[in-house]
C-alpha cells in the first residue's frame, strides 16, 4: 500500500509540474524574429570583381581568336594534304610529291622568312625541316629531294603516303 501511495504522490507531482509548465508557456510572448537580411550585389567590390572577370574573359577570347587566325595557314594546308592523300595513285604520285615539296617550301617561307628558307635545298632543306618540327624524320626520305624521279612500284607509293603523314605532322608541330 505504501508503494501505491508513493506512486500516486509522484504521479500527482508530475501532473502538477506539467500544468505549471503549460501555464508558463501560455504566458510567453511570441518569439521575436528579425527582418530577413537582404543579399544584393550593391557593394562596389562586386562591381570591380565583375569587371575584372569580364576583362579577363575578353582577353582570353581575344588571345584565342588571334591564335586561331594565326594558325589558319596550317588548317588550310592540312585540308589540302588530306585531299592529296585520297588521290595518290601510281599515275599521279610524282604530282603529289611535287605538291608536297612546293607546299612545305611555301609554308616554311611564310613562317620563317624568305632569307632563311629560300636558299635551302638538298640535305640542308631536310635538316631544316627536321630541326623545326617535332618527331619529323625527313632525312630518311631522300625521295623528297631527288630531281629525276620515276615511281613505278607500290613501295614508293607507300613512301609517299608516309612522307605525306610526316609532312602533316611537321605542319602541326613546327614552331
Amino acid at each position: 500500500m505504501k508503494t501505491i501511495l508513493i506512486l500516486y504522490k509522484t504521479t500527482l507531482f508530475i501532473s502538477l509540474f506539467l500544468m505549471s509548465i503549460r501555464n508558463q508557456i501560455d504566458e510567453l510572448e511570441p518569439v521575436f524574429e528579425p527582418e530577413p537580411i537582404s543579399f544584393t550585389y550593391n557593394t562596389p567590390a562586386w562591381y570591380i570583381l565583375g569587371s575584372i572577370i569580364l576583362l579577363v574573359a575578353f582577353y582570353i577570347l581575344f588571345v584565342q581568336l588571334k591564335k586561331y587566325k594565326k594558325n589558319r595557314y596550317r588548317r588550310d594546308a592540312l585540308k589540302l594534304m588530306d585531299s592529296w592523300n585520297i588521290a595518290i595513285t601510281s599515275s599521279n604520285a610524282i604530282l603529289v610529291l611535287n605538291n608536297i615539296r612546293i607546299l612545305l617550301k611555301q609554308l616554311a617561307i611564310f613562317k620563317y622568312g624568305r632569307l632563311e628558307v629560300a636558299s635551302l635545298y638538298g640535305s640542308d632543306w631536310l635538316n631544316f625541316l627536321e630541326s623545326k618540327g617535332k618527331d619529323t624524320p625527313f632525312s630518311k626520305y631522300s625521295i623528297l629531294i631527288q630531281n629525276d624521279l620515276e615511281l613505278d612500284s607500290d613501295i614508293e607509293n607507300k613512301t609517299i603516303h608516309e612522307l605525306l603523314e610526316i609532312s602533316k605532322k611537321w605542319i602541326k608541330s613546327h614552331a
